[in-house]
């Protein structure tokens, strides 16, 4: 056997291994860049969730359009004659003069305010409801304890939320609310009334309201009331 012939078998016997197929490089950012990636995505996701959690309430001023729900007027005008002679009852609301105020999310739906004068004498209304079922509210005539006409409650429907409503009476123009932490408040208005909605932050010690101020046209103080900021919220 030639040393020709010898060495191609070898060669046969042992092929010589091909150039590798080319490998798609890996970047050596490619976890940085999933770190990246997943720091922006919990931004956004916390972005969003404290959206959520931030009590917005809306108020509609004299230039909404928005017409009064006819649902609940006709819960409203479903109350019989009895029921207008019950003190603070919702038989004393005046339908035809019914204004909304302010609506906001609720934990069973869309929370809508609303104010009306009362069908006779002095005073004034509030009704509430959620998803257009009329929760419930009150009639409250002059209370010459307080240093303006106002109402401030809660309702069970509404979660954590506290409201402040009244009429705009003379010489009263604006009306702010205070908190515990120096801030303060211009509330919306609506025609003749009044109306605040306070959630979220301003529902934390050290948060709270604690006062409300009554100012004129000229932006002169005509009147004020403290208020116990344990009412408001968490203790």
């Amino acid at each position: 056997m030639t040393g020709h012939v010898l060495a191609e078998r070898i060669r046969a016997a042992n092929p010589v291994p091909g150039p590798r197929p080319l490998e798609r490089p890996r970047s050596r950012f490619t976890g940085r860049h999933a770190l990246v990636l997943l720091a922006a995505t919990l931004v956004v996701l916390g972005g969003v969730a404290a959206a959520f959690a931030t009590f917005a309430p809306r108020y509609f001023g004299s230039s909404d359009h928005g017409s009064v729900s006819q649902s609940i007027l006709a819960q409203l005008r479903s109350w019989t004659p009895e029921e207008r002679s019950v003190e603070g009852g919702l038989g004393q609301v005046d339908p035809d003069g019914l204004v909304r105020l302010a609506s906001f999310e609720a934990p069973g739906g869309l929370a809508t305010i609303y104010a009306a004068p009362r069908i006779s004498g002095a005073g004034f209304c509030e009704v509430h409801a959620v998803n257009d079922v009329m929760g419930g509210g009150g009639c409250y005539d002059d209370r010459s304890w307080q240093a303006f006409p106002h109402v401030v409650h809660h309702d069970s429907e509404w979660g954590d939320v506290s409201l402040f409503l009244g009429p705009l009476e003379a010489p009263v123009a604006s009306i702010e609310v205070r908190f515990e932490d120096g801030s303060a408040r211009t509330v919306s208005t609506s025609g003749s009334w009044w109306v605040y909605l306070t959630g979220g932050k301003e529902r934390e010690p050290g948060h709270r309201p604690d006062e409300l101020v009554a100012f004129d046209a000229d932006g002169r103080r005509v009147a004020s009331e403290q208020l116990d900021p344990h009412y408001f919220g968490r203790p």
